[in-house]
């Protein structure tokens, strides 16, 4: 027993201490959905621009739903009112599968009934279009902490 302790005491002096190592966090991945190209791009580069990583951009519900199952995100940034299956439905969908994905609702629409809905469906922000893009990144780091289970 004494042979193997010292043995291995003279190993780690050979050695030397061991080295951390620290794994870099990757930026939280997002995908963008609403069906107005300039507002997709203004947010692909708001969020970009702020260490922000957008994996991908949707154009409708279905194309979320999609993209969610193939990217898995950990936050979605969605329009409610689009063509063709709508960002309410989208989210119940995506959540009913995907419930660590967090989705912060951006939209034009103001109306109350939209928002209780969205919170009743489990988004974890809603904002309007007119938010500035402090407002938006804060948020969506928010929401990605969350998604990642590092909320404080």
């Amino acid at each position: 027993m004494v042979i193997a302790s010292t043995a291995i005491r003279d190993v780690a002096r050979l050695v030397g201490p061991p080295i951390a190592i620290r794994e870099t966090p990757t930026p939280p991945r997002v995908l963008l959905v609403d069906d107005d190209e300039a507002v997709l791009e203004a947010l692909q580069e708001s969020l970009s621009s702020n260490g922000l990583m957008v994996v991908g951009q949707a154009h409708d519900g279905t194309e979320a739903v999609f993209l969610a199952d193939a990217l898995a995100p950990d936050v979605i940034v969605m329009d409610l009112r689009m063509p063709g299956m709508s960002g309410l439905l989208a989210t119940r969908l995506i959540k009913a599968h995907h419930a660590e994905i967090q989705i912060l609702v951006l939209t034009a629409s103001p109306e109350s009934s939209l928002r209780a809905a969205a919170e009743e469906d489990g988004v974890a922000g809603y904002l309007a279009k007119g938010a500035g893009s402090r407002e938006i990144v804060a948020a969506v780091r928010e929401a990605a902490a969350i998604s990642r289970g590092r909320a404080g």
